[in-house]
């Protein structure tokens, strides 16, 4: 690597952190103001509300990361760029015979390596603090009462209760109602518990462990398929349901499958829990997923030529200029989005076609950098 390259790595690595680090403080303060009431509903001083707040925001830096990482990227290697031309620093590079398109080297292991770092936190960090992620803000407020009762489409099992539980995930007071002829023998039994705790690994299969059941397990007359689903716990009073239906479906349920990692949402995509709508949902992000950091480097590339174009009146125009290409594509992956959620395409049509745009578009505007 030579001097230049580490120049410039330097350069879009302080970009990005002053980016990210700006709009990560903006967030924290709309947010706190915003739920001001809420945090200081808790109980306890000026320490505790301190803790409560730095604890809350914490898990939320791996969250929005995940979420801004790749726009700040684009971000930063135009803000890269743009500097380098602003100090007339380009002429001098150029005259020594370096190629224009030598310089985005640099700029594009930066963002390799970012979209490595985004990775790892969606696939590592992520699901680990799913839970947290889902709490409200506020001091120990770990409840939330919006429960969305839920019906496994395979089992015909219908999962409700009283509240959500987000630091066990759990569901207190749950209500799983075991369908006639399909899981039961007879009637329809609905299975109280005191709690339903989520294992995603228990009996080697993902399910809910009720406790404090009000029917012990000898009474259910179940079917040659329901004996497969409803399992007896270490007490009369434990039940375990098998079931793919977690703890994410009964809350914001088709947008927390976001804190899934890959294979969890491969896995869930193979299941016949869910309805067509939420796999196709789940479809279209698993390949906006799998394409983004890709995306991301295209941007990069159409960008250059953009910024660094012959003939130009001056930066602000080709500022100007880049941030309508860029806007476009981005306007094109948020229409193709819709119109996979929509069921209108194939949502691996709807992923592919940014890219598809991203690349040509790069091709087409090549010839327009100085050289």
């Amino acid at each position: 690597m030579t001097i230049l390259d580490r120049y410039l790595l330097k350069r879009f690595v302080q970009v990005y952190l002053i980016a990210f680090i700006s709009l990560y403080g903006l967030y924290v303060v709309v947010e706190t103001f915003t739920n001001a009431d809420d945090f200081l509903n808790g109980e306890g001083g000026p320490l505790v509300l301190m803790r409560e707040i730095a604890i809350y925001f914490s898990y939320r830096i791996s969250y929005m990361f995940d979420k801004i990482g790749g726009i700040l990227t684009v971000m930063a290697a135009m803000v890269t760029l743009s500097l380098l031309l602003r100090h007339g620093e380009l002429n001098p590079v150029l005259s020594a015979g370096v190629p224009t398109y030598r310089l985005i080297i640099p700029i594009l292991w930066g963002a390799l390596f970012v979209s490595v770092c985004m990775g790892a936190n969606r696939e590592l960090l992520i699901p680990r603090i799913a839970g947290q992620l889902q709490m409200s803000p506020g001091a120990n407020k770990t409840t939330n009462d919006d429960l969305e009762p839920t019906l496994d489409v395979a089992s015909l099992i219908h999962i409700s209760g009283k509240r959500l539980n987000f630091a066990n995930q759990s569901i207190e007071l749950a209500d799983f109602g075991l369908p006639p002829a399909k899981v039961t023998e007879e009637r329809l039994i609905t299975l109280h518990a005191k709690e339903a705790l989520w294992k995603p690994n228990e009996y080697r299969r993902p399910g809910w462990l009720l406790k404090g059941v009000d029917t012990d397990f000898s009474r259910l007359n179940l079917t040659k398929f329901g004996k497969t689903v409803v399992y007896a716990g270490q007490s009369p009073q434990d039940v375990f349901i098998a079931t793919d239906v977690g703890f994410d479906r009964l809350y914001n349920r088709d947008r927390n499958f976001e804190l899934l990692s890959t294979f969890d949402l491969m896995r869930r995509m193979r299941s016949h829990s869910f309805t067509r709508v939420s796999i196709r949902k789940q479809s279209l992000h698993l390949h906006s997923r799998i394409i983004r950091p890709v995306l991301d480097l295209l941007m990069v590339v159409l960008g250059l030529p953009l910024i660094i174009r012959r003939g130009a009146a001056g930066l602000i125009t080709n500022l100007a200029f880049c941030s309508l290409a860029l806007g476009g594509v981005f306007a094109i992956d948020q229409g193709c989005a819709y119109l996979g959620a929509a069921n209108m395409i194939a949502p691996d049509l709807a992923a592919w076609v940014p890219v598809i745009v991203a690349g040509t578009a790069s091709a087409w505007v090549s010839g327009f950098i100085r050289t």
